[in-house]
């Protein structure tokens, strides 16, 4: 089974408060998979990729063929199990798609707690520092006066 995933991204623009932000350009994207996991995959790369873009403004648009022929034109027995694979499809792509938020928001809460714990580390390094330019001074003062 070859599936056809044809992505279409059309012309947008990013108005605030009337005033122009940005647009990007309509776009178009084939790719063929040989199985529904590729397929899948190839539409969460497309739904990360653009919940990370700061400079498109619409977002793609997919559709898929299944060999050759648009999901929406089987008839008969073969329109429930084509539409069946299309939901497995995109239901695995939007899976994976949030699996990669929440790894980003892991990796990001990790990387938050490696900062705090560093900035932490350096806090201390500091104070034993201090007590110890502390403790010179004092040995100094106290040469100082008892000679």
């Amino acid at each position: 089974m070859n599936i056809t995933i044809i992505q279409y991204r059309a012309n947008g623009s990013d108005y605030c408060r009337g005033c122009f932000m940005g647009s990007s350009e309509s776009d178009h994207e084939i790719h063929v998979a040989e199985n529904i996991y590729d397929a899948a995959n190839y539409i969460a790369q497309k739904l990360y990729k653009d919940h990370h873009s700061d400079r498109e403004y619409c977002g793609w648009e997919s559709t898929i063929l299944i060999d050759g022929i648009p999901t929406n034109e089987y008839y008969g027995d073969d329109y429930a199990k084509i539409e069946k694979i299309n939901n497995v499809i995109f239901s695995k792509a939007n899976e994976l798609f949030s699996q990669r938020l929440a790894d980003d928001e892991a990796e990001a809460k990790k990387k938050a707690d490696e900062e705090k714990e560093q900035q932490k580390q350096e806090k201390i390094k500091k104070e034993e520092e201090k007590v110890i330019r502390e403790k010179k001074k004092l040995a100094e003062l106290k040469r100082k006066y008892e000679a």
